[in-house]
């Protein structure tokens, strides 16, 4: 019992340090690792830890992946569009141009780049490792106009993670017959492979849209034969897909532009105005979430996109803009633009501003909650998918 206790101790203390405490505390002794690496504290970490911001560059390649800490607190000397909003905190290298598809329980899953035609290589990669898994292949598309969107996240009762690749036709719009699911258990060689699901049938998918995590659910935009837009949702736990309604006023849009993310853990949705007099992005949150009855969706925002901001806002329709992360004085939200530009809004003044770290284009953001879980601790350290990350093949300039 005392020995016990004294774990206990121990494992509440590791889930109060930060990552780079964390990380000098694995080095003490192997059992520390084993605990500090285990599925049991990530789950309690996590629910401890603050999200971060990840930035992914690409390079010809290689990728770089950058972790940010947010600086929430309101600070005068503290400027909108200060890098000080942004302290650096890890820096890693991906060893394959890739783009992110999902972030989940300290885990990313990836995609090679130029791989969406009919074979696509992905990956699950833990920043903090020199390694990461290369997912079996799932079957290859039938056509070149079949297109799929994902989904990544973490079953709680299995402890397994989970990667979901729903396929659809883009030249038969609401076919039943032509949109099917797949899952794939990241987990011990012999839980492996892709098993089928079938979602909920009548609606068509955005295609490369990934399915936004909240409550242990996966979120998609999707419409129906009328155009009338809902809120496909996957219970990463039972493998069942249902769908909800989106806001009055967006459901019945048939000239919707947009989607779905999360938004300081809210299930958000952002609708993209563009006509000859304005450019705007509504935000839109669902606050009572776990209500079935009815969801009650809150207008956050209405985001003017400048155009004569940094050169990127133009009069063509908006092709991307939606919001990571909403700061702590509820006034400043940063912003994921054309050419995927990170940038400030102010509520307040109503203007964007850009950030001086993140000038650079093709700088992807996600939101990410960093841990030190190790893959070969799900899958088997002998498991023949996992690939050491060496020190060749890394471009210089990422």
């Amino acid at each position: 019992m005392k020995s016990r206790l004294g774990l206990d101790m121990l494992i509440y203390v590791f889930s109060t340090l930060p990552l780079e405490q964390l990380s000098r505390c694995r080095l003490i002794s192997k059992e520390w690792e084993k605990h500090i690496e285990s599925v049991n504290f990530l789950r309690l970490y996590l629910a401890r830890s603050d999200r971060m911001l990840l930035v992914l560059r690409k390079g010809q390649k290689s990728s770089c992946c950058q972790i940010y800490k947010f600086l929430d607190e309101v600070n005068p000397a503290v400027k909108d569009n200060d890098d000080r909003r942004y302290v650096a905190q890890s820096r890693s290298v991906f060893p394959h141009p890739a783009e992110i598809l999902g972030s989940a329980g300290g885990l990313l899953l990836l995609i090679k780049v130029d791989d969406r035609l009919l074979h696509e290589n992905l990956f699950v990669w833990n920043p903090f490792f020199k390694y990461y898994f290369n997912l079996n292949h799932p079957p290859s598309l039938k056509s070149t106009t079949e297109a799929t969107c994902y989904g990544f996240g973490v079953d709680n009762l299995l402890k397994r993670y989970k990667v979901v690749r729903i396929l659809f036709s883009n030249d038969v719009p609401h076919s039943t017959s032509t949109v099917r699911g797949e899952v794939f258990t990241v987990g011990p060689e012999q839980e492996q492979g892709w098993r089928v699901v079938q979602p909920v049938d009548g609606f068509t998918y955005n295609a490369n849209e990934f399915g936004a995590l909240v409550n242990g659910n996966l979120h998609w935009l999707v419409s129906d034969s009328d155009k009338k837009w809902m809120i496909s949702c996957f219970d990463i736990e039972t493998e069942c897909f249902t769908t909800f309604s989106t806001p009055l006023c967006i459901k019945e849009n048939k000239a919707f532009h947009g989607g779905v993310t999360v938004l300081n853990g809210r299930l958000c949705l952002h609708e993209i105005k563009d006509s000859n007099e304005s450019h705007q992005t509504a935000i839109w949150v669902l606050n009572n979430y776990n209500n079935h009855a009815e969801k009650e969706w809150k207008l956050e925002v209405v985001v003017d996109n400048d155009e004569e901001f940094g050169g990127f806002f133009t009069s063509y329709p908006r092709l991307t803009c939606y919001p990571l992360h909403l700061f702590a004085n509820d006034d400043d939200v940063l912003m994921v633009g054309d050419l995927d530009i990170l940038y400030n809004y102010s509520k307040k003044t109503k203007r964007s501003s850009e950030i001086d770290i993140f000038r650079r284009n093709e700088c992807y953001g996600i939101i990410h909650n960093p841990c030190y879980l190790s893959l070969k601790s799900i899958v088997g350290v002998e498991d023949p998918h996992i690939t050491t990350i060496g020190e060749t093949d890394i471009d210089e300039d990422i």
